[in-house]
């Protein structure tokens, strides 16, 4: 039959798994103005003409499967829909429960505020899901954009709930956009996959939260982050970013390479477990912002440079053996508050030159040990060693500010200029020192090791305030 059509006004009920076929290549419609159900059989109804309409799908059993879903169409009565391609906008009313699955989306599918879908097949070419604020949509099976001709896109401005085990991927075929403005949440540890040599983006700026799985949700699409994140469990693992990117909330997080910026916000907290900041990269932490350095981390390993500028506060507490690597051309700016909290060390990989800048604080608070920094060291700010040793290898000049020895020692393998500032405390220095400033032991009574060599020395300042309190200049070699 060609050109032949079904005009349904009325009800229309499906009491057994059967077909409406096209017998050919041809053309058949079926317009359903009225209600369909499927009252009977627990597998599918399928309709394999084009089909449209604004009345009432219903399947108290079974499913509906829906081969041509052209025209403009409303769904507004809970049902389990199977899908072949929507061409068409088809939007669930308000108040939908229901399962949509296989297919690919072409037009457009808009989930409504309040309704609560469980979906699952394709978004390609010009194909946008859409789900409404209020509105909640569950992936809990394999998902691909642009499977069917690259492109696709998956816009959210109320709540996913991303629930896929393992192995049952999300995967993007080339040109796939996901937009989260609402909330994107991870229940397993699963990845957003590419395929080929191909560019899918992923922008949040709504809030992206991982509440399962103690390993990594990975994107291995381009990212970009202007909204909320947070680790209940495990960590988000982002291999690509682009734009400029503002991280709120609080998260564990793999960087991958960051060759872009990169802000940890003020009252945000981003735990970097791992990846490398490369090129023109640049992480950011703004003031009242935290960046936690728990594992081995790099700085140009992909081409050279990288960048860290604190304005916040950095804890560096990676255990001794996960060190901080540059690999030439990296440069780290304190400009607020840096904390070490193991004995670890700051690597220069090669015959490379990197950069360790303060004009903030760095407090050495525990450690038994040595915390090293082997790339070359200028401070015009405050250096307070509390515990074991603060150990310089690279170049080390101190142009203002303060370096205090307050129960922890200094050590330099190249010779230390002091040109600016004061070096003060109670404990030792270990190398040669070259003063043009203020040598100062105290607190009285105090005692300053030097233990090497002491050149050039205008002003060596010792303060005593009676016979009993003196503080001393002590010179070993």
């Amino acid at each position: 039959m060609v050109g032949a059509t079904i005009y349904n006004a009325g009800l229309w009920e499906m009491l057994a798994d059967d077909s409406i076929l096209v017998s050919g290549a041809t053309t058949n419609t079926f317009v359903n103005a009225g209600t369909i159900q499927k009252l009977g059989g627990t597998g599918s109804s399928s309709i394999n003409w084009n089909f449209s309409g604004n009345g009432t799908l219903s399947t108290p059993t079974g499913k509906l499967y829906l081969d041509q879903w052209v025209g403009t169409n409303t769904v507004s009565a809970n049902a389990n829909l199977a899908l072949g391609t929507v061409s068409g906008l088809v939007t669930l009313t308000p108040g939908i429960v229901g399962t949509i699955s296989g297919g690919s989306i072409k037009g457009g599918l808009t989930v409504s505020s309040n309704s609560v879908v469980n979906w699952s097949g394709d978004i390609s070419g010009a194909g946008v899901l859409t789900v409404a604020a209020g509105a909640t949509l569950t992936i809990s099976n394999s998902v691909t954009l642009g499977a069917n001709g690259s492109g696709g896109a998956f816009t959210n401005f109320g709540t996913v709930i991303w629930a896929a085990t393992s192995g049952s991927y999300l995967t993007g075929y080339g040109g796939a956009v996901i937009y989260n403005g609402g909330f994107w949440q991870a229940l397993t540890d699963n990845i957003l996959v590419v395929s080929g040599a191909t560019t899918n983006s992923f922008i949040n700026a709504g809030t992206l939260q991982k509440l399962g799985g103690t390993g990594s949700t990975t994107f291995n699409w381009n990212f970009n982050t202007t909204g909320s994140m947070s680790t209940l469990f495990g960590k988000f693992d982002v291999e690509q970013w682009i734009g400029s990117n503002t991280f709120q909330g609080t998260a564990t997080l793999t960087i991958g390479v960051l060759k872009t910026v990169l802000t940890v916000a003020s009252n945000a907290v981003l735990n970097w477990s791992s990846g490398d900041v490369s090129g023109t990269g640049s992480l950011i932490v703004a003031a009242g912002g935290t960046l936690t350095i728990s594992n081995g981390v790099t700085f140009g390993a992909n081409g050279n440079g990288g960048a860290l500028t604190n304005f916040g506060t950095v804890v560096w507490a990676a255990i001794a053996g996960n060190y901080l690597t540059g690999y030439g051309g990296a440069a780290i700016h304190n400009a607020g508050l840096w904390e070490m909290l193991a004995d670890d060390t700051i690597v220069v990989s090669g015959a490379t030159t990197n950069t360790f800048a303060n004009t903030g604080t760095i407090q050495k608070l525990t450690g038994p040990g040595s915390s090293t920094i082997n790339w070359d060291f200028r401070s015009s700010g405050t250096t307070e060693v509390r515990t074991g040793t603060l150990s310089l290898g690279g170049i080390a000049i101190q142009t203002a500010g303060l370096i205090m020895l307050d129960g922890g020692n200094l050590s330099s393998s190249q010779p230390f200029q002091l040109s600016g500032g004061t070096l003060a405390g109670t404990n030792t220095f270990t190398g040669t020192l070259t003063n043009s400033a203020v040598v100062s032991p105290g607190a009285s009574p105090g005692l300053l090791t030097i233990n090497g060599s002491l050149f050039k020395l205008p002003r060596v300042r010792s303060t005593s305030n009676s016979a009993a309190q003196t503080s001393v200049l002590n010179m070993t070699s």
